[in-house]
């Protein structure tokens, strides 16, 4: 017994490797892909090193410290780096990989042909492991120069020992020969691969992920493009999309021990072909120095009235398409109704109505078009929230900052939203810059009694930002402090592992948030209070990407762990 479950400490090493610690050069971590052949259809490399699972202890013990209790039992790491160093370490590498070499199998509903492999540094010794622990079953041992393969054995899994490497199959349908690769060109040596690899933003990591889409999609599209046939996208050329996409490019890593960060490399490799934009700006993150210190979550992009345009426009072609196939709105949604009336009107009603009514609307309470009234709204703009607990009440600040590009058309928009408030009878006053609309007693009159604070929408205009929003939030982005959120400690240190040049941001200041959630939740209902301050392990999380021309987007996802 106790020699099958040193047997399964390699599994455990391949299954632990979920959180990324340190960090190795790339192409010492995924030196494992020169065992296999360029066509290999997935690829993943970690580390497993000693410091590696020391680390994930000390990561587990600064959560437990910052949560104050001990984490469920199945969820502790302890230990593991002792038994690892006793039972392999006179034989194994600091590096390990799962490879699928071909998932076709899969869409037959087979098995696919899965290999574990680990960086051997002396293959007598990784031999010799295997002798004692395979002692007594049913292998076959064949030994060459190159290497010795156990065939066979009572769980018909099997090894392959080179001088540089243990390769272990993982499905009990998978041949001994699987693991005797013939191949003139190795994974590593693929120009795909390499390239794959120069994409990622870092030279280190301690987790790589390489996917093969376009091998990996071919399969599948014909059967996509069948499954279409008979709904409004039939005819759509699925095939395609694999010819349009590259490899799927993942890299996992930690920056200063309690930051984790995970990069994706975009895999369109065509655009055009997919209907995608090109390149897009970086965005100006000195615009955020508008926004209050204590925001817990941003949403920071560009383009948010020219998007809504475009959204519209994309509407109307859509609607024309659909018209010219003779495609109806149920067809599309699939929506059935039982009143005749709401039937007739769903029936009569063209996708391309709801955009044409939406123009309407706002004509009719702006006396503007939408292209007059948001077109201009090409720029940044800042949408947030915050959370404030002011005298032990409840708030939440919600604004949304939109840069000026065209100082009269933001004067007419605004102009127009004074007499839109006329219209519909809502009490408004003009406050220098701000018009203020009295809406949160009306609010407040149609909910259940709350002690939640609910502002007044407040409306503001400068040469610089045109904001919507609550008093707090609007007020301060026409005059602004040195108290912003640039200069935020939390934020300060999440934006360090902001991906350079970022055209999109999406930010959250998590602990101090949920510590503000909690006192104020905790009297009115104290298993939700309690459940919301566990997210205090987390300090921080963000979401930026690039865009360029010359080389394909990153998306980066960082998490900083609240310090103790």
């Amino acid at each position: 017994m106790l020699k099958k479950l040193t047997l399964c400490l390699l599994l455990i090493l391949a299954l632990s490797a979920v959180i990324p610690v340190g960090a190795t050069p790339l192409d010492e971590l995924t030196t494992l892909a020169a065992q296999v052949p360029a066509d290999t259809q997935v690829f993943a490399a970690f580390r497993i090193d000693s410091d590696y699972f020391d680390t994930l202890e000390s990561i587990s013990a600064s959560i437990e410290a910052t949560i104050g209790a001990e984490l469920p039992r199945d969820l502790q790491i302890e230990n593991i780096s002792n038994p690892i160093e006793e039972e392999l370490g006179s034989w194994i590498g600091t590096t390990a990989a799962a490879i699928i070499t071909d998932t076709a199998p899969a869409v037959a509903g087979r098995d696919v042909p899965a290999i574990i492999a680990f960086a051997v540094t002396d293959r007598t010794a990784a031999e010799a492991f295997l002798d004692d622990i395979l002692d007594g079953d049913d292998f076959t041992k064949t030994e060459t120069e190159a290497y010795t393969l156990y065939a066979g054995g009572s769980f018909d899994i099997h090894y392959l020992v080179r001088d540089d490497a243990m390769l272990i199959t993982l499905m009990p349908d998978m041949p001994a020969e699987t693991l005797l690769f013939d191949f003139d060109t190795s994974l590593a040596e693929s120009e795909a691969f390499i390239e794959a690899q120069a994409s990622l933003p870092e030279d280190e990591y301690n987790i790589f992920v390489y996917a093969d889409l376009p091998a990996i999609l071919g399969p599948v599209a014909p059967l996509a493009g069948l499954a279409l046939s008979g709904t409004p996208l039939a005819g759509a050329d699925i095939a395609a999309i694999p010819d349009a996409l590259g490899p799927l490019t993942i890299g996992l890593t930690i920056f200063d021990d309690r930051t984790l960060v995970v990069d994706v490399v975009e895999p369109v490799i065509d655009s055009e072909a997919l209907g995608l934009s090109d390149a897009r700006p970086r965005l100006a993150l000195d615009f955020l120095s508008l926004v209050p210190a204590d925001a817990a979550l941003v949403i920071h992009d560009r383009g948010i009235g020219k998007g809504f345009v475009s959204l519209l426009d994309g509407i109307d072609a859509l609607g024309e398409q659909l018209d010219a196939a003779g495609i109806a709105l149920p067809e599309l949604t699939g929506a059935e109704v039982d009143d005749p009336v709401g039937e007739l009107i769903l029936n009569e009603i063209n996708i391309d109505d709801l955009a044409a009514f939406t123009r309407l609307t706002f004509r009719g309470l702006t006396g503007l078009t939408i292209e007059d009234g948001l077109g201009w709204m090409t720029d940044d703009y800042i949408n947030y929230l915050s959370v404030r607990t002011d005298d032990g009440a409840l708030s939440f600040e919600n604004s949304l900052l939109v840069a000026v590009t065209d100082v009269e058309a933001a004067n007419a928009l605004f102009a127009a939203l004074q007499d839109t408030a006329d219209q519909v009878s809502v009490e408004a006053t003009l406050e220098g810059d701000i018009l203020a609309l009295e809406t949160g007693s009306t609010i407040r009159s149609v909910l259940p009694r709350t002690d939640l604070v609910i502002s007044d929408l407040l409306i503001g205009q400068t040469d610089e930002v045109f904001a919507v929003g609550t008093r707090a939030g609007v007020e301060f982005a026409l005059n602004p402090t040195d108290d912003s959120l640039v200069t935020d400690p939390t934020f300060m240190t999440a934006s360090e592992y902001f991906l350079p040049d970022t055209v999109t941001l999406l930010y959250a200041s998590v602990a101090a948030p949920a510590e503000a959630l909690q006192g104020a939740l905790r009297q009115m209902d104290r298993g939700v209070a309690d459940a919301i301050g566990l997210l205090g392990v987390i300090e921080s999380a963000s979401i930026t990407a690039t865009s360029a021309e010359e080389r394909p987007g990153v998306l980066r996802l960082a998490m900083t762990i609240a310090g103790e």
